[in-house]
């Protein structure tokens, strides 16, 4: 019988009339307690005469089944920060490598078991697979390895960290085909087998222990953790994590260019962004990201990404031409602007229909340019002179200047409705209109006619 080590733990003072300790497991610790459970539907009619009023056992498990995407999905998270630690000094790696907040778990005592010596007794008596008590003494807490800690909250992270060990012992660590390109691993930058072992092995949760609660108060913990707090507004997510001065990662470089376009003076796109997602502007910060999002991450502008990486300058140039693209644009369809006279802006171009399908268009442009002019090295697109720039761009739009209210008209087919299913069709429209013609699923091939 494998020696059980206690936990070191400390009493939190709350208002219940329950003991609850916090402490810290790593994977290999929990494997051995938790046990994963699942809400079951009981497939019986409560109205039913000869309905049972012993509670079905599988009633008591509240937990939501064990989801092997979900899991996956934190196995993914812990595989690309353990991959940063490995390929990048310490000040570049992203803060994001970490759970923060509490595994839940709940454990069963027994008021008979009144010092280390009785435990000892019970567990040297006790069959194997029924040790379901644990004891706690002096702050050292003792867990029998019978899987009976029920896991309240936090399934899925430990399901995600058990899985890629299993797959690192296999030596054959899975990735989507959808995440391969995200991911950008290579041979000479995946981290060797035995490091990302070690790494999973050394992974610390915090964890919270509650003492002798029975199923129902754990429901209402899981209820409360899970479904009672109040949702993260994306906007306020981004200025939080875009402001951090410690990564490199393309949430912080879209921020400061979001944050640029809204807050300088002269910007076409000056307080016109909502920077927490509330208050002044049309168009969230949040959505403002979402939709550059694609072209800096894998798209036409990932070397602008790179740059900023590198610790370059040159990335700073795309803002240039994001506002001379749209200072364009709202020159071109003015007559769709708000103006401060209005109560309801009831046009489409400053919404977000049509705020995503110009977005959308930002790299179809860029790449028009380019091609157009022979150019090679896409940064010299970005120096070319705000007044030729400004000929350029203009010129790519000549023959939709009065198309403005198919667009973006109050009365258009893209008003009244929102959604990325009616910003692709005014995309597509546009597209089609500038003569730009999707040659393949890749949005950096075009043919130009």
């Amino acid at each position: 019988m494998e020696e059980i080590k206690p936990i070191k733990v400390e009493k939190l003072e709350q208002l219940v009339n329950k003991n609850i300790f916090v402490g810290k497991l790593n994977i290999t610790q929990l494997s051995k307690i938790i046990r994963y459970t699942s809400r079951k539907a009981s497939e019986k009619d409560p109205f039913d005469e000869d309905h049972s009023v012993v509670p079905d056992e599988d009633l008591l498990h509240y937990q939501r089944l064990k989801s092997s995407d979900r899991a996956y999905d934190i196995k993914l998270f812990f595989l690309k920060n353990i991959s940063n630690k490995f390929n990048y000094e310490k000040n570049r790696i992203s803060p994001l490598g970490t759970f923060p907040s509490s595994i839940i778990l709940s454990l069963k005592t027994n008021d008979d078991i009144k010092s280390k010596k009785d435990y000892d007794n019970y567990l040297s008596n006790e069959t194997e697979s029924l040790k379901e008590y644990s004891f706690v003494e002096d702050n050292n807490l003792y867990i029998p390895f019978s899987k009976q800690a029920l896991i309240v909250d936090g399934q899925h992270r430990i399901a995600g960290l058990e899985l890629l060990l299993e797959e690192t012992d296999w030596k054959d660590i899975k990735l989507k085909k959808s995440n391969k390109s995200d991911f950008q691993l290579t041979k000479n930058n995946f981290p060797p087998h035995d490091y990302i072992k070690k790494s999973v092995l050394e992974f610390e949760f915090i964890v919270t222990f509650l003492l002798d609660f029975d199923p129902y108060e754990q429901a209402e913990i899981f209820a409360t953790v899970n479904f009672n707090q109040i949702k993260v507004n994306k906007s306020f997510y981004y200025d939080i994590f875009g402001s951090s001065t410690r990564g490199k990662s393309v949430e912080k470089l879209l921020h400061d260019i979001v944050s640029h376009l809204n807050y300088k003076i002269g910007s076409p796109l000056y307080k016109k962004i909502k920077m927490l997602g509330t208050g002044e502007g049309y168009v969230s910060q949040s959505f403002f990201v979402d939709a550059l999002m694609p072209h800096f991450k894998n798209g036409t502008f990932s070397f602008i990404y790179v740059d900023f990486q590198k610790d370059g300058e040159n990335y700073k140039l795309i803002a240039e031409f994001i506002k001379t693209y749209f200072d364009i644009l709202f020159g071109i369809y003015s007559e769709f602007m708000p103006n401060d006279l209005e109560k309801k802006y009831s046009c489409v171009l400053l919404k977000t229909t049509g705020m995503g399908a110009l977005i959308k268009l930002l790299p179809n442009v860029f790449n028009k340019i380019k091609i157009d002019y022979g150019i090679k090295d896409p940064f010299d697109v970005l120096k070319i002179e705000r007044s030729g720039l400004e000929e350029k761009i203009d010129l790519i739009f000549s023959d939709v200047k009065k198309s403005g209210h198919t667009y973006f008209g109050s009365d258009s087919d893209f008003s009244g409705g929102a959604g990325k299913g009616l910003q692709n069709r005014l995309y597509e429209v546009i597209l089609g209109d500038l003569g730009i013609k999707k040659q393949s699923s890749d949005e950096n091939q075009f043919t130009f006619f």
